[in-house]
């Protein structure tokens, strides 16, 4: 481009040059000037097509690139989350079979204290009635004789 434009430069000064000395030099340094413009022109043409055409591909890379990386980033993502979802399910497991150890741990407890309380509240009343049945038994005056 800084060629052209510099191969531009020279020609319009040729063209004022020319002008001076005569007029059908002039008529071709124009000739010349409008060749070398559309050269320039056809230049920066093919060079804006080669420029939009490299856009477009590296577009598409970056468009393919992307979608692979996003593809990637939901696969991580679904075997992250099957992964919590195989813990959580772990865990619950573990919990229901903790807290059922431990209510029937618990359960056994409350029925040998139930045994326990029983055997006290129903075993005393006669303990007391022996004891003082015995304690009774060598000193009661004997009624009949």
């Amino acid at each position: 481009m800084r060629a052209a434009l510099g191969q531009l430069d020279e020609r319009l000064a040729r063209l004022s040059a020319a002008a001076e000395s005569a007029p059908q030099l002039v008529h071709q340094a124009v000739a010349d000037v409008r060749q070398s413009v559309i050269e320039l022109l056809q230049r920066v043409d093919s060079s804006a097509a080669s420029i939009l055409e490299t856009l477009r591909t590296e577009r598409a890379a970056l468009s393919a690139d992307v979608r692979t990386e996003r593809e990637a980033v939901v696969m991580a993502a679904d075997v992250e989350r099957k992964a919590i979802a195989r813990d959580a399910a772990r865990i619950a497991e573990q919990v229901v079979r903790s807290s059922g150890e431990q209510a029937r741990h618990l359960a056994r407890e409350v029925l040998l204290l139930l045994i326990v309380l029983a055997v006290v509240v129903l075993g005393l009343p006669f303990a007391a009635g022996y004891l003082v049945g015995r304690a009774r038994g060598g000193r009661v005056p004997a009624q009949g004789r």
